[in-house]
């Protein structure tokens, strides 16, 4: 479409009133139109403008031919961002070509045991702590509706223990103002794992059921965690990853702590709401003793192999195509096949 044939056409703005076109700028990205009104000039954005009907005129042959011109955008934008995802799924799987072919990689080799049990996948409970379009959740203590579904629907361990200041809150032995007021991550002071794991970037193996600390034996830096969990209203299968690092350091555990293990500063990815729904685990993870399951059961973590974490990171850089993410997603890929291309060849 010739925009320059908008000039001088007299639109309608809802809190402008009328006003005329003066001038189009169809080489600027986007392109965009300035309209002069009775008492200030705007610029906007074309054809989005008119799309969300912020301007309208009285030309509806012209109205027309705007709108069948950005259908037509649209429909190129979105064959666009398909030869473009296509074009990173074939980088992705030459990447890890070129690694399998290396000395004579062995496609049927029975995978060596020490590519099986360092990567490790949590179970955490869901907390809403901090939630936004662009932040699942576990950044801040629960919204008061969560406190009481963890412990009324889903009996969370900790969540029902008399220790835990939600606890102490649903009990009504103190307000929920008090452990808002409390909450000071810096010094230590929160209610559960969950509410600071965004911020700290560490995972905890737990505890087991006498209060012992669990140990985290198999944990190895620079192998791939995977931070899960499922909403409320949501089942098991659609379990979703929600952030991911590489290991930067790992406590295995005493007979007072239990293990843990935290990120590397460099290569750590937190995914939003609608993203996580593009990462859901069982779509990755094959219980290795029932591999029709899709059930965790019992415990905090699981560990998974190399192949799989390719696969979830190469999975991660599509979901983060076109973001801010994107590099950083593609570097964790790259530094972890780097890192890992000795086990890969089998």
């Amino acid at each position: 479409m010739n925009i320059a044939k908008l000039r001088s056409v007299e639109v309608r703005h809802k809190k402008f009133g009328a006003g005329k076109i003066e001038e189009v700028y169809p080489s600027e990205q986007p392109k965009t139109v300035r309209v002069s009104f009775a008492y200030k000039t705007a610029q906007f954005e074309f054809p989005k403008a008119f799309i969300q009907k912020h301007l309208v005129m009285d030309d509806e042959e012209l109205e027309a031919e705007i709108l069948r011109y950005a259908d037509e955008l649209e429909e190129a934008n979105r064959r666009k961002m398909q030869e473009e995802q296509r074009k990173r799924e074939e980088e992705s799987k030459l990447r890890l070509e070129e690694i399998q072919s290396e000395k004579g990689w062995k496609r049927n080799a029975k995978r060596p045991s020490t590519s099986v049990r360092h990567n490790v996948a949590f179970k955490l409970n869901y907390c809403n702590g901090g939630k936004s379009d662009e932040r699942l959740g576990y950044y801040g203590i629960c919204s008061e509706s969560v406190i009481r579904y963890n412990i009324e629907v889903k009996h969370r361990e900790w969540c029902s223990n008399k220790r835990c200041s939600c606890f102490q809150y649903y009990c009504g032995e103190r307000t929920y103002q008090d452990i808002l007021t409390e909450y000071c991550p810096e010094e230590d002071f929160w209610p559960c794992y969950e509410s600071v794991t965004l911020q700290q970037w560490v995972a905890y193996a737990g505890a087991n059921g006498d209060g012992t600390p669990r140990p985290l034996r198999a944990a190895e830096e620079q192998s791939l965690c995977v931070l899960t969990t499922v909403s409320p209203n949501m089942s098991e299968k659609e379990r979703r990853i929600f952030a991911a690092f590489l290991i930067g350091d790992v406590f295995q555990g005493d007979d007072e702590r239990e293990g843990y293990v935290a990120a590397d500063q460099d290569y750590r990815l937190e995914f939003s709401p609608k993203e996580t729904n593009e990462l859901r685990f069982w779509d990755f993870y094959t219980n290795p003793n029932h591999p029709e399951s899709k059930k965790w059961g019992s415990g905090l973590i699981r560990y998974f192999d190399d192949a799989t974490a390719v696969k979830m990171l190469s999975r991660m850089v599509e979901v983060k195509a076109g973001k801010a993410e994107e590099q950083k997603a593609k570097e964790m890929l790259d530094r972890y096949i780097e890192l890992h291309k000795n086990v890969l060849r089998q």
